[in-house]
């Protein structure tokens, strides 16, 4: 017989495209036998499905007909082995983050929530360096704040050139208000050191923070860095 928790695991894993079994049992806090059993039988019930693309632990995510169970709108993610390391880890900040106690909208609903009409407020407009066009981009994830202010995530555990960093940055510069901040998850301080320094060329210097993806207790200060934000100067002409 499947449970609340089953079908909140479901739901779970349609919002973060993938995550391993550790990963469930985090989130859910469960007994690693016990989670394993549960993934067992909602596989079993085809309500979600097994991947393993490389040794070791494979990787669970919700099916066609799960996400249908659990009455989301999210379509059945592919997992794809160019990015696994990176999807993998946007789920352990988004287990971090809802740990913590934080509303988090993922990557995969705020692009559901453009393809559903609904009003744009999660993506921002990146300009190449020569202002031609413009680029959609959107984040890993947003955490959302009780009056409709949101923080941009940004998992970056892959160097940009620093002109794509300063694009990016300026992009939220521009964007609405209601963005405080963008958090940025990297692997090392030296990463971490790369983006600080890029924030400096820019208006968001003091609405950007780093954590370290493997320090995951330097994230609640970050966040509440966000949330209370140095004023920013006027911007003139």
């Amino acid at each position: 017989m499947l449970t609340d928790r089953d079908l909140a695991v479901v739901l779970w894993l349609g919002r973060v495209k993938l995550a391993s079994s550790g990963q469930v049992q985090a989130r859910f806090g469960l007994w690693r036998s016990k989670a394993y059993r549960r993934l067992l039988v909602l596989k079993a019930e085809g309500l979600i499905g097994y991947d393993r693309p490389l040794r070791g632990d494979g990787v669970y995510y919700a099916t066609r007909k799960g996400l249908r169970a659990v009455s989301s709108a999210l379509s059945e993610p592919k997992v794809r082995l160019s990015v696994l390391t990176h999807d993998l880890a946007v789920t352990d900040v988004v287990v971090a983050l809802e740990g913590l106690g934080a509303r988090v909208l993922t990557e995969r609903e705020i692009r559901l929530g453009r393809h559903l009409g609904e009003k744009e407020r999660y993506s921002v407009q990146v300009r190449n360096r020569n202002a031609v066009f413009s680029i959609e981009h959107t984040p890993d994830a947003a955490v959302l704040g009780p009056e409709g202010q949101w923080i941009a995530i940004e998992v970056e555990l892959t160097a940009k050139t620093a002109a794509r960093t300063k694009d990016i940055l300026n992009a939220y510069t521009n964007h609405d208000t209601t963005c405080t901040g963008v958090l940025y998850l990297t692997p090392n301080q030296r990463a971490s050191n790369r983006i600080t320094k890029h924030a400096k060329t820019t208006w968001l210097e003091n609405r950007i923070q780093t954590a370290e993806l493997n320090e995951p207790n330097t994230i609640l200060p970050a966040l509440q860095q966000l949330t209370n934000p140095t004023p920013q100067p006027t911007k003139t002409a």
